[in-house]
Protein backbone atom coordinates (compact mmCIF):
# COMPACT_ATOMS: atom_id res chain seq x y z
CA UNK A 1 0.00 0.00 0.00
CA UNK A 2 1.45 3.33 -0.69
CA UNK A 3 0.37 6.48 1.34
CA UNK A 4 -1.10 9.33 -0.80
CA UNK A 5 -0.18 13.14 0.49
CA UNK A 6 -3.55 13.85 1.66
CA UNK A 7 -3.78 16.45 4.49
CA UNK A 8 -6.10 15.17 7.44
CA UNK A 9 -6.50 18.71 8.70
CA UNK A 10 -8.98 21.53 7.32
CA UNK A 11 -12.60 22.01 5.74
CA UNK A 12 -13.79 18.47 5.78
CA UNK A 13 -15.32 19.58 2.10
CA UNK A 14 -12.33 20.04 0.88
CA UNK A 15 -10.61 17.41 2.49
CA UNK A 16 -12.88 14.87 1.42
CA UNK A 17 -12.72 15.99 -2.53
CA UNK A 18 -8.77 15.41 -1.88
CA UNK A 19 -9.59 12.21 -0.38
CA UNK A 20 -11.77 10.84 -2.71
CA UNK A 21 -9.39 11.56 -5.84
CA UNK A 22 -6.59 10.32 -4.25
CA UNK A 23 -8.71 7.35 -3.29
CA UNK A 24 -9.56 7.03 -7.19
CA UNK A 25 -6.10 7.52 -8.74
CA UNK A 26 -4.80 5.02 -6.43
CA UNK A 27 -7.37 3.14 -7.23
CA UNK A 28 -7.16 3.47 -11.21
CA UNK A 29 -3.42 2.54 -10.97
CA UNK A 30 -4.21 -0.57 -9.95
CA UNK A 31 -3.68 -0.35 -6.21
CA UNK A 32 -5.76 -2.38 -4.51
CA UNK A 33 -6.34 -3.49 -0.92
CA UNK A 34 -6.67 -7.17 0.45
CA UNK A 35 -9.11 -7.60 2.70
CA UNK A 36 -9.05 -11.45 3.77
CA UNK A 37 -7.53 -10.91 6.70
CA UNK A 38 -10.27 -8.50 7.81
CA UNK A 39 -13.27 -10.69 6.49
CA UNK A 40 -11.30 -13.51 8.33
CA UNK A 41 -11.58 -11.51 11.87
CA UNK A 42 -15.07 -10.40 11.31
CA UNK A 43 -16.30 -13.55 10.53
CA UNK A 44 -14.44 -15.05 13.50
CA UNK A 45 -16.33 -12.51 15.74
CA UNK A 46 -19.66 -13.54 13.82
CA UNK A 47 -18.89 -16.60 14.98
CA UNK A 48 -17.81 -16.32 18.56
CA UNK A 49 -20.58 -13.65 19.06
CA UNK A 50 -23.80 -14.55 17.10
CA UNK A 51 -26.65 -12.04 17.07
CA UNK A 52 -29.24 -12.63 19.06
CA UNK A 53 -30.95 -12.17 22.33
CA UNK A 54 -32.29 -13.91 25.45
CA UNK A 55 -36.52 -14.51 25.53
CA UNK A 56 -37.78 -11.88 28.22
CA UNK A 57 -39.33 -14.30 31.21
CA UNK A 58 -43.14 -15.18 31.89
CA UNK A 59 -44.15 -14.18 27.99
CA UNK A 60 -42.95 -10.57 28.27
CA UNK A 61 -41.47 -9.04 25.09
CA UNK A 62 -37.75 -7.97 24.87
CA UNK A 63 -36.82 -4.60 23.39
CA UNK A 64 -35.05 -6.63 20.60
CA UNK A 65 -37.80 -8.82 19.75
CA UNK A 66 -40.55 -6.33 19.40
CA UNK A 67 -37.09 -4.09 17.11
CA UNK A 68 -37.41 -7.41 14.87
CA UNK A 69 -40.98 -7.77 14.68
CA UNK A 70 -41.29 -4.18 13.57
CA UNK A 71 -39.21 -4.53 11.15
CA UNK A 72 -40.65 -7.56 9.95
CA UNK A 73 -44.37 -5.79 9.54
CA UNK A 74 -43.43 -2.77 8.53
CA UNK A 75 -41.32 -4.24 5.23
CA UNK A 76 -38.40 -2.22 3.13
CA UNK A 77 -39.47 0.76 2.48
CA UNK A 78 -39.97 2.27 6.45
CA UNK A 79 -37.78 4.87 7.63
CA UNK A 80 -36.56 4.06 10.75
CA UNK A 81 -35.50 7.06 13.42
CA UNK A 82 -33.85 6.25 16.96
CA UNK A 83 -33.27 8.32 19.73
CA UNK A 84 -30.33 9.15 21.41
CA UNK A 85 -28.79 6.67 23.59
CA UNK A 86 -27.05 3.60 23.39
CA UNK A 87 -30.08 1.62 22.37
CA UNK A 88 -29.63 3.09 19.04
CA UNK A 89 -26.95 1.05 18.55
CA UNK A 90 -28.27 -2.51 19.57
CA UNK A 91 -31.78 -1.96 17.95
CA UNK A 92 -30.30 -1.22 14.38
CA UNK A 93 -28.98 -4.80 14.40
CA UNK A 94 -32.28 -6.08 14.78
CA UNK A 95 -33.85 -4.58 11.69
CA UNK A 96 -33.02 -5.91 8.24
CA UNK A 97 -32.19 -3.03 6.27
CA UNK A 98 -33.05 -3.34 2.22
CA UNK A 99 -32.55 0.45 1.14
CA UNK A 100 -30.00 3.32 1.99
CA UNK A 101 -30.79 6.25 4.26
CA UNK A 102 -33.44 4.47 5.95
CA UNK A 103 -32.25 4.75 9.28
CA UNK A 104 -31.96 8.02 11.46
CA UNK A 105 -29.73 8.26 13.88
CA UNK A 106 -27.59 10.27 15.87
CA UNK A 107 -24.40 8.18 14.57
CA UNK A 108 -22.82 8.37 18.37
CA UNK A 109 -22.56 12.47 18.31
CA UNK A 110 -25.74 12.63 20.48
CA UNK A 111 -28.35 15.39 20.19
CA UNK A 112 -25.16 17.84 18.86
CA UNK A 113 -27.55 18.82 15.31
CA UNK A 114 -29.33 16.11 15.28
Amino acid sequence: NRAADVPIVGDAREVLADLIVAVQAEYDAGHRSDYTDWWKRLNEWKNTYPLGYEPAPDGRLSPQQVIERIGQLVGPDAIYAAGVGQHQMWASQFIQFEKPATWLNSGGAGTMGY
